[in-house]
């Protein structure tokens, strides 16, 4: 995951799927102590004043900015190619 001693990139799908994991494993990295870590990160995660969607939901559509998927796609090509994603 981390790939310098100064620099540690996070997968977001790693980050989606088990987001305590990916902040131990980044604690880890930089040499920083464990102690209370994950407990503390799902306590973070289970409070639902934390929760993304908290003040509503908002949904985006690329039409209201005159794009398609496609274009996006195309545009992102080669980001999506090195991220993975």
């Amino acid at each position: 995951m981390c790939s310098s001693d100064l620099v540690c990139h996070v997968s977001y799908a790693d980050l989606v799927t088990d987001p305590a994991a990916v902040v131990q494993a980044s604690y880890k990295h930089f040499g920083l102590p464990l102690d209370g870590v994950e407990p503390a990160v799902r306590r973070w995660l289970d409070d639902p004043g934390n929760r993304s969607d908290r003040f509503g939901k908002w949904s985006y559509d690329l039409a209201d900015h005159g794009i398609s998927a496609a274009e996006v796609q195309d545009r992102f090509t080669g980001y999506r190619e090195r991220f993975g994603v």
